[in-house]
C-alpha cells in the first residue's frame, strides 16, 4: 500500500536528513516534491491497475492511431503522378514536354555543357507541372501577375458564365487533379485565349510562362498525363472525399471507414486489372466509379472517351498511375488492414474512441486565424483564443442564461489579472529564446 508518509521520509532520506533538507534552495525543494508526487501517482495508479478486470485493462490499453483521410487521398494522386511520371523512360518513349524556367531555358538553349545537363535533370514537364504553371497564369495570388480579368471575361463571353481556375499554387486538395481537367475540357478555348493574348500584345509575342503553357496544350505526352488524372479525379477522388468529408452536419468517423478503403484498394486493382472500365466505348459510371454513383463531371469523361483514339499510350500511363496510386492507399492505409486494432474493436468502441475522418477541424482554425489577423493585426493569440472559443462553445447563450451581476464582476477583474500578466509577451519571448 503506497503511503504518503513513507515517500515523505524516503525524500528527506535521499536529500540527506532534515537538515540537509533544510538548507535546499525553495526551487530544488520543488523539484524533490514533484518527484516524490510523481512516485506516489504511479504508485496508486499501479494498484488500482492491478484491481481491474481484463476486460477493463484491455478497455483501457487500447490505443488507436488514424491519419487524415483527406491526405491519405492527396498521397494517393502523388504516388501515381509519381509512378506514372516514370513510365516514359521505362518503356523507352518520348516523355512530356519539359516546360524550363527562364534560367534552365537559357541554359538548354546555349548548348552542351554542365549546366545543359544539370538543367535537363532538374526541369519537369508533364499534366502536374502544367497544372502548376496554369494555376500561376489564370489564377495568381497577386491580381497585377497573370491574365486575371481577361481569363475571367474571355471564358464568360464563351461560356455564358464565370470560370475559377483552381488555386494549385496552394495546397488546396484535389487542385491539381482538377487543374489538369478543366485544362482538358476546355482545350480547344485555353488554346484560342493564349492566341488572343499573344495577338493583343504590340509585339505579338508570348512571355515565357505563356509560351510554356502554349506548348504544354499542345504535348500529346502531356495531354495523356492530364487524361489519366481526370480519370483517376473522377473515378476514385471525387467519391472517396464524398464519403470522408461528409455533409456540413455529418460527422464521420475514421474507424467506420474500413470497408471504403478496401473498396478504394479493390476499385484501383480492378482498374489495372481491366483498364476498359474507364476506357472502352461503354464504359460508364456504374462499373467506372468506385461508389458506383454518376460522374462528377460527365463533361470530363466525354471529353477523354472522344480523345481515347489520339492518345495512343493513354492505357499505359492510366495503368501505371492507378498501380502507383494502389502502392501508397496501402501504405498510408495500414491502419485499416486486417489484423490491425481497428478490425477488432466493437460498435460501442467505435462510438466512445470517435475520430475525426479529416484534419479539417485543425487546418480550418488555422486558416481562420490568419484570415482574422488580416483585418485585426494587432490582435493577440491569447484574445483570439478566447473569441474562437466563444463562438465555438456558444458561451453567450450560457452567460445569458447562468451569470449574474457577481459573476460579470469577477470575469472583469479575472480578465484585468491575465492581462496583467502579459502572457503574449511571455510567449514570444520564449519563442525568441528558443530560436537563438
Amino acid at each position: 500500500m503506497c503511503c504518503l508518509w513513507e515517500e515523505n521520509i524516503k525524500k528527506l532520506a535521499d536529500a540527506g536528513g532534515l537538515e540537509a533538507w533544510e538548507l535546499l534552495s525553495d526551487d530544488e525543494k520543488d523539484q524533490q516534491d514533484q518527484e516524490t508526487y510523481n512516485r506516489l501517482c504511479r504508485c496508486l495508479g499501479n494498484e488500482a491497475w492491478e484491481k481491474l478486470s481484463t476486460e477493463a485493462k484491455e478497455e483501457a490499453a487500447l490505443y488507436i492511431w488514424t491519419g487524415c483521410c483527406m491526405h491519405k487521398e492527396m498521397n494517393g494522386t502523388k504516388g501515381g503522378a509519381t509512378r506514372m511520371g516514370g513510365f516514359w523512360s521505362w518503356n523507352k518513349i518520348p516523355g512530356p514536354l519539359k516546360l524550363f524556367n527562364h534560367d534552365n531555358a537559357a541554359a538548354v538553349a546555349a548548348g552542351p555543357s554542365t549546366a545543359h545537363d544539370q538543367a535537363m535533370d532538374v526541369s519537369q514537364g508533364g499534366a502536374i507541372k502544367l497544372a502548376l504553371l496554369a494555376g500561376m497564369l489564370f489564377n495568381h495570388k497577386d491580381n497585377k501577375k497573370g491574365l486575371q480579368d481577361t481569363y475571367r471575361i474571355y471564358f464568360e463571353c464563351c461560356l455564358g458564365y464565370a470560370v475559377h481556375f483552381p488555386d494549385t499554387r496552394n495546397t488546396h486538395f484535389q487542385s491539381h487533379l482538377q487543374g489538369a481537367t478543366e485544362l482538358l475540357i476546355h482545350l480547344p478555348l485555353y488554346i484560342d485565349l493564349m492566341l488572343e493574348v499573344k495577338d493583343n500584345k504590340e509585339k505579338g509575342n508570348f512571355n515565357h510562362l505563356e509560351l510554356n503553357m502554349f506548348n504544354g496544350l499542345h504535348d500529346t505526352p502531356t495531354l495523356m498525363e492530364m487524361a489519366a488524372l481526370t480519370l483517376y479525379l473522377l473515378t476514385i477522388s471525387y467519391s472517396y472525399m464524398r464519403v470522408v468529408r461528409g455533409s456540413g452536419e455529418q460527422r464521420i468517423n475514421t474507424l467506420d471507414l474500413v470497408p471504403l478503403h478496401d473498396k478504394v484498394k479493390n476499385h484501383c486493382q480492378a482498374v489495372i486489372d481491366n483498364p476498359d472500365l474507364l476506357l472502352a466505348q461503354d464504359a460508364s459510371f456504374e462499373t467506372g466509379s468506385f461508389d458506383g454513383k454518376p460522374w462528377e463531371r460527365a463533361d470530363a469523361f466525354y471529353t477523354v472517351q472522344r480523345m481515347v483514339p489520339t492518345l495512343p499510350y493513354l492505357r499505359g500511363c492510366l495503368i501505371d498511375f492507378f498501380e502507383g496510386a494502389l502502392e501508397t492507399w496501402e501504405q498510408f492505409g495500414l491502419e485499416f488492414e486486417k489484423g490491425r486494432p481497428i478490425n477488432g474493436m466493437t460498435e460501442e468502441q467505435k462510438k466512445r474512441l470517435f475520430t475525426s475522418a479529416t484534419n479539417d477541424h485543425n487546418e480550418g482554425a488555422l486558416s481562420k486565424l490568419c484570415t482574422d489577423l488580416r483585418c485585426a493585426p494587432n490582435m493577440s493569440l491569447t484574445c483570439w483564443n478566447a473569441g474562437t472559443m466563444y463562438k465555438c462553445n456558444r458561451t453567450h447563450g450560457f452567460m445569458k442564461k447562468i451569470l449574474t451581476q457577481k459573476h460579470k464582476a469577477f470575469l472583469c477583474s479575472e480578465v484585468h489579472r491575465l492581462d496583467s500578466l502579459k502572457l503574449d509577451q511571455q510567449r514570444r519571448q520564449k519563442q525568441a529564446e528558443y530560436n537563438q
